[in-house]
């Protein structure tokens, strides 16, 4: 499975040279496409990038805390980070990181819960923030 993957990536980024003639704008498309593609599930906290500037998934992230009434109780924010904690309605903390990445993309984890953080919460609140931006 891993080779006819591998197969056709390099078909994707022939063609996307063939059409672009361009090798960096062919790289570059090829990796944002990869990131998007899926979820990181990494020590409690479910990561996934975003093709959207940082200020634009701060917005969405405050708008979705809004829409499942969790308490934010502190919100940082720097030109290239953003965090956010909170308490959502069941007691359970709420820990959101946001990073900006090269080429307009944001990486978003996202721990709900203790310890081990609670996989189905993250991945409720990951799948409204994509439909918050539109994705």
């Amino acid at each position: 499975m891993g080779k006819k993957w591998s197969q056709q990536l390099a078909g994707v980024l022939a063609c996307l040279l063939l059409l672009t003639g361009c090798l960096e704008t062919a790289l570059v498309g090829a990796g944002a496409t990869g990131a998007m593609a899926g979820y990181k599930w990494m020590e409690g906290t479910m990561i996934r990038d975003y093709p959207r500037s940082l200020a634009e998934m701060d917005q969405a992230v405050q708008n979705v805390a809004k829409y499942y009434r969790i308490k934010i109780t502190e919100r940082k924010v720097t030109p290239m980070k953003a965090s956010l904690l909170g308490v959502d309605q069941n007691g359970d903390d709420v820990k959101i990181n946001m990073e900006a990445l090269p080429n307009n993309i944001t990486s978003v984890g996202i721990r709900v819960g203790g310890f081990m953080g609670n996989k189905e919460a993250s991945q409720l609140f990951h799948n409204q923030l994509a439909k918050e931006i539109g994705l």
